[in-house]
Formats: C-alpha cells, sequence, structure tokens
C-alpha cells in the first residue's frame, strides 16, 4: 500500500503476522523549496488580483485593501531573503509584484486603478501559467522517481496494491498526485482505478485534519473500505454498493410528491434573463476628479 499525505509518500507492506509495516518514506518536491517558492509567488499575484478585483467591486479602496496590499508586499520581501542561489530567477518576478502594488496604494482613482489592474493581468497570466507547469513537473517528476525505486526495489504488483491520497475537498478532481497514479494504473491495464475498481481512494479531510491525521487511521479506514467492497459484492453484486445510500432509490418517486413543480406555463413563461441582477460597470465616462475624490475611504 502506498500513502500520500502532507507531501510525503509511505510505502507499506504485510509481514508475517498480516499485520501492514511502513518501510519506505519519501519527501516529495511538494516540501522542497523550489516548489514552493514558485508557488509562493503565484498565490501572491493572484491574491493581489482578488484584491484589486474587491476594490473595484466596493468603488473604493477601503483600510483594509491597503492593509491586504501591505500584507502581500511583506510576504514577497520575506521570500527575497531566501538565498541568493534559489531566489535569483525568481527576483525580477517578486519585483514586479512588489511595484504593481505600489503603484496602486499611489492610484488617485479608480480608471487609473483599472488600468493597472488591466496590464498586470497581462503581464502576470504568461508567468503564473510558467509556473503551474513548473510546478506541477517538479512534483510529478519527483514522484515518478521515488515510485519507480519503489516497484523495482520491493517488485510490487500494482494490481494486488492500493493508495491512499489524503487531501481536501477542492483541489480533489484535478490532484496531479491522483493523475498520477490514475495514469500509472491505466499504463498498467486499469481503465479507472479510482472509481471502477477502486486501487485508488482518496480520503477527502478539512486542512486541519489532514495535518493531525496519522497514517495508523488510515490503514484503519483502508481496512474498513476494504470490508464493504467485499460486502457489497457478495451480498449486492456491486463492490461499490456500500458506499450508496440505500434510500437513494426511493428519494426521486417522494421528491415528485413534495415537489409537484413540473407544470408548464405562465410561472416558467414569466421568468427571464433580465430577472436577474446585472453585475455593475464602472463608468468610464467619470471625471477623474470626481472618481479620485471618492477613492479612498479612511
Amino acid at each position: 500500500m502506498i500513502i500520500y499525505l502532507n507531501g510525503r509518500l509511505s510505502l507499506w507492506s504485510k509481514q508475517f503476522n498480516n499485520r501492514l509495516y511502513e518501510i519506505e518514506s519519501e519527501r516529495t518536491p511538494a516540501l522542497e523549496l523550489q516548489y514552493n517558492l514558485i508557488k509562493s509567488i503565484s498565490h501572491c499575484s493572484v491574491w493581489l488580483h482578488l484584491i484589486v478585483q474587491s476594490i473595484i467591486n466596493d468603488q473604493q479602496f477601503q483600510i483594509h485593501h491597503e492593509e491586504d496590499i501591505q500584507n502581500i508586499k511583506n510576504r514577497l520581501k520575506e521570500l527575497k531573503q531566501v538565498s541568493h542561489e534559489r531566489i535569483a530567477p525568481e527576483s525580477e518576478v517578486i519585483h514586479r509584484i512588489i511595484l504593481y502594488s505600489d503603484h496602486l496604494m499611489n492610484a488617485k482613482s479608480l480608471t487609473e486603478i483599472q488600468l493597472i489592474h488591466v496590464q498586470y493581468l497581462k503581464e502576470m497570466e504568461s508567468i503564473n501559467e510558467t509556473y503551474a507547469g513548473s510546478a506541477t513537473r517538479l512534483q510529478l517528476s519527483g514522484i515518478h522517481q521515488t515510485i519507480d525505486q519503489w516497484i523495482s526495489r520491493y517488485k510490487i504488483q500494482l494490481d494486488s496494491s492500493r493508495v491512499l491520497i489524503v487531501s481536501s475537498h477542492g483541489p480533489r478532481e484535478d490532484l496531479i498526485e491522483k493523475q498520477y497514479f490514475l495514469d500509472l494504473y491505466q499504463r498498467h491495464g486499469f481503465e479507472n482505478a479510482e472509481k471502477g475498481s477502486s486501487h485508488i481512494i482518496c480520503v477527502e479531510m478539512l486542512p486541519e485534519q489532514i495535518a493531525t491525521v496519522s497514517k495508523e487511521s488510515l490503514i484503519d479506514f483502508l481496512r474498513k473500505h476494504q470490508i464493504n467492497m467485499m460486502i457489497g459484492q457478495n451480498m449486492l453484486g456491486d463492490p461499490q454498493a456500500m458506499n450508496k445510500d440505500v434510500l437513494g432509490q426511493y428519494a426521486p418517486e417522494v421528491l415528485k410528491t413534495l415537489c409537484p413543480y413540473s407544470r408548464k406555463g405562465s410561472d416558467s413563461a414569466g421568468m427571464s434573463a433580465s430577472s436577474f441582477a446585472q453585475p455593475k460597470v464602472l463608468s468610464q465616462s467619470a471625471d477623474a476628479a470626481s472618481d479620485s475624490s471618492q477613492l479612498r475611504n479612511k
């Protein structure tokens, strides 16, 4: 069994007493400096974008906006304290984000902020795409190196192995670590190793739970998961049956009696797109002077 938890891969094997024991553990690049450096810079750039969007939506530069921008600058300055050899390739990007932050702090009007925002997005889009690609290559290459070594060293048979991936709810669908193992199993003949054969099991948790969950708890979860699969297969002919609500098949008929809203006519015809609120569009024709007078609410 392989567990991916908090940026580490661990390999487990059954011993003579049929219990699982950890035999290897490796850090992935997700815990290394270069990976976290480029992700931190990307996060700061996205954070600044969201702040500017908030300013434009509020049509005011409020105190909390200024505090947030200052926090970004402080974080970027902390990153610059990394050893010169490591930070050198990224120093120009850090400098550019700080420069845009200063421009925003000194802006005199909402129109000026909008123009800065447009320029910022144009410049940062390609940079963030490059960073995203670099982070993905670092992580997946590191995982592949470890897994390839383990498969060779321990003669791992994927068809009799399970992979537990612990993640928060948000990125689960496109999680790159899950994509790696799905691809690995597909190359060995398992087309859908998560929802089909259940060789890959994603365990969703709150971020604070992920930080404290033990590997022993995950192994206990896997044991119960395997028992449920056997029960589902033996009793219902479906290994995934225990993952479904047994009452689910009865819900549609009950809901029809509770929610008889299928009739057609004036009720539905009266609804149109105009019923929905339209997003605010900042007027570009306003006088710059009046725009400036309303910019900051301190």
